[in-house]
């Protein structure tokens, strides 16, 4: 166990320049683009977001845990067919969904948003560079291999994307659509070099061994697992895509500050998320329950040490801070940021409980509790924005997040053997 809190420190280090990088790169870009033009930029990245997600179809989180299994029984050959199966499976679909904000940003050219509609035209070449770069990750953490598999989200991607949008500022005029194409080149420079590395960290069985493929076991598991990582995925992003639906872009650029900024108080999720998941998958094969329990608490506490010292920070920074960083235009984030970031706290309190149950074959009911979460997040930020903008989009999706990690817990408790609960219990 005392590797898992190296790892967990190691993989904090790793997700705090993240995080540093992600700010410092939001608030330059807030800067030069606008609050107007990051509000078109911030909507058509939720869009591609969404969309590279529904390709990967919950692959990652399917890859994550099989190969774990597969290498703990050393079967190098049904690791080497579920990569290869999951990569046809999301070339597939996510070469169908990139052409769609491709159509749409088409046809807003003529009309009187033609930068969002270049904007989303870019977004179509993001779509599948980050559908794969996600797979590539998941299978590094099946590996163990986690700090490398991070590297690429919390180093390569956001290092590259820097550089890329200093070089344009240097010497062309930003624009939301190069800001996305900028994102679309960095995302492939990820997905290079974990081809990269994931080529390294496998053995040489694996390049002789045929593949070996069970279609349908996999098949039956993406099912709820596609739904539960759109459904997340969905819930994380509804706000901004309704808000974008709703309101000017303005008001979609200063909650997207918001959202940036509030959301690192729970980045300790996931990387204790990371992290744990090949250790839940060894102690529930092995069924070490008292070993389960204490890693789950070691979670809670992981992400608590971390989360309260970031809502601190937020609390303290005041809209006179946003206002001095970023502008006047931006000071009515702060209220807002201020609702998410409480949200936030509460949902890391009760630990990793949405990945025990996804680990331990208990996918279903991280599904119901992401079902219900999305439906009260739709409703909740069409009426309360309605009524009250951003605030009422903070709201709201504050009030969703905290509603599926107390389901989350709940089913835990009922379902998970190391928690007391039956597995066979509905």
């Amino acid at each position: 166990m005392a590797d898992v809190g190296k790892k967990v420190l190691a993989s904090g280090g790793v997700k705090v320049g993240q995080a540093v990088l992600g700010i410092v790169t939001t608030l330059l870009l807030a800067r030069w683009l606008g609050a107007q033009d990051f509000g078109r930029c911030a909507f058509a990245l939720t869009i591609g977001t969404l969309l590279s997600v529904m390709a990967q179809l919950g692959w990652p989180t399917l890859l994550t845990r099989e190969i774990a299994r597969s290498r703990i029984a050393g079967s190098w050959s049904r690791v080497r067919g579920v990569i290869r199966y999951s990569n046809w499976m999301v070339l597939g679909i996510g070469g169908v969904l990139a052409c769609l904000p491709v159509l749409v940003g088409i046809s807003m050219l003529s009309g009187p948003d033609a930068r969002g509609g270049a904007a989303l035209i870019a977004c179509g070449f993001f779509v599948p560079a980050a559908a794969f770069a996600g797979l590539r990750s998941a299978s590094l953490r099946g590996l163990e291999r986690v700090l490398s598999g991070q590297l690429l989200d919390a180093v390569v991607r956001p290092v590259v994307f820097l550089a890329t949008v200093l070089a344009m500022y240097a010497g062309l005029p930003l624009s939301p659509a190069n800001v996305m194409v900028a994102q679309a080149f960095a995302t492939v420079a990820a997905l290079l070099v974990g081809v990269w590395i994931l080529a390294r960290a496998l053995p040489a069985d694996f390049r002789v061994t045929t593949p070996e493929y069970e279609s349908r076991a996999w098949l039956a598991s993406l099912g709820p697992l596609a739904f539960v990582s759109g459904a997340q995925i969905f819930s994380a992003q509804i706000d901004v895509v309704i808000l974008g639906l709703m309101v000017d872009p303005a008001s979609v650029g200063s909650y997207k500050i918001a959202v940036t900024i509030a959301s690192q108080v729970a980045f300790s999720t996931w990387l204790v998320n990371a992290v744990f998941a090949p250790h839940i998958v060894k102690l529930h094969v092995d069924g070490d329950d008292e070993g389960l329990r204490r890693l789950i608490r070691k979670g809670g506490l992981y992400s608590l040490v971390v989360a309260v010292p970031g809502l601190i920070v937020i609390f303290s920074l005041g809209g006179s801070g946003i206002a001095y960083l970023l502008g006047a235009g931006y000071r009515s984030a702060y209220v807002p940021m201020l609702i998410l970031a409480v949200g936030q706290l509460l949902a890391v309190s009760a630990g990793p409980v949405g990945l025990l149950l996804g680990m331990t074959g208990n996918e279903k009911y991280v599904a119901r509790a992401v079902g219900a979460s999305v439906v009260a997040s739709a409703g909740l930020n069409v009426v309360l924005i309605h009524f009250y903008g951003v605030v009422g989009a903070a709201i709201a999706t504050a009030a969703a997040l905290v509603m599926m990690r107390f389901l989350l817990f709940r089913y835990a408790r009922r379902h998970v053997r190391a928690y007391g609960g039956s597995p066979d219990a509905t």
